[in-house]
């Protein structure tokens, strides 16, 4: 947790360039399928981010598969899980081709 318990109160720039940084770091290090068209997020959009956990309009919640996922509270479609919609499709695909 880079910038610690000071992000929902705050905005430090300097976190928020070091969480940019480890963010694409690990964008890179992920084996990301490439049949998903996985967007880039830019720092802009990091700091929108950041804004929208510090003022809780947004907040990450845990799914039953372990994984995080980001929703936000004014948002008209309720969110699922996208590692467990993946998974989903996946299955269902896999059914269908066989």
């Amino acid at each position: 947790n880079i910038g610690g318990d000071n992000v929902y109160k705050q905005l430090n720039i300097d976190a928020l360039m070091k969480a940019y940084d480890a963010y694409l770091v690990a964008r890179e290090e992920a084996d990301l399928p490439s049949e998903i068209p996985w967007k880039k997020l830019t720092i802009n959009e990091g700091w929108v981010l950041a804004r929208d956990l510090r003022s809780q309009l947004a907040s990450l919640h845990r799914c039953r598969c372990g994984s995080l996922y980001l929703t936000v509270s004014q948002q008209r479609i309720q969110l699922k899980c996208p590692v467990c919609e993946i998974m989903a499709e996946q299955t269902t695909r896999a059914l269908f081709e066989n």
